[in-house]
């Protein structure tokens, strides 16, 4: 069978050479039939591939899904441990301890933590804003009939919907 690109081409040809006086001769018509047919045939084929590389990817995903919370759970058992071991080592009065397989040895960080204290307010000087479109005021705007100010495009879509 052909690629679908062929049948839908041969597909719009057929239509094309017909004559809009509303008869359809009948090597015409059975070629149309033949052609329709192969085109839901190939439409079948391709949505049969669809739906299986979706259930692939979905089974991927689960699997994505459970690698993550699981590097996390570990990821956090790691955290604690490393902080249940500073904690023995300010509490023992350590701050360097060699091990068979490592040194343990506490560090100042190179960079202080800077926290706004509770209730305080940012002073302006240190204030980050961050500016973006509002797409959601521009779509309500836009389906009122509002006329958006320049610069703003509407780029209509169009989309496959299967059931």
């Amino acid at each position: 069978m052909e690629p679908l690109y062929r049948i839908s081409s041969h597909l719009a040809d057929v239509l094309d050479s017909i004559d809009n006086d509303g008869e359809l001769p009948e090597d015409l018509a059975l070629q149309l039939d033949a052609l329709f047919t192969d085109f839901e045939t190939k439409c079948s084929q391709i949505l049969r591939a669809l739906r299986a590389y979706e259930s692939q990817a979905d089974v991927f995903d689960a699997e994505a899904t459970r690698l993550v919370r699981l590097r996390r759970l570990f990821q956090r058992r790691a955290d604690w441990l490393k902080q249940y071991l500073l904690d023995n080592m300010v509490r023992a009065g350590t701050h360097k301890t060699m091990t068979d397989i490592g040194t343990l040895s506490i560090c100042m960080n190179s960079r202080p933590a800077i926290i706004l204290s509770p209730g305080a307010i940012i002073p302006p000087d240190y204030e980050r804003v961050t500016r973006a479109l509002n797409t959601e005021l521009a779509y309500q705007h836009w389906r009122q009939g509002i006329e958006l100010p320049a610069g703003l495009v509407v780029q209509l879509g169009h989309h496959l919907r299967i059931r």
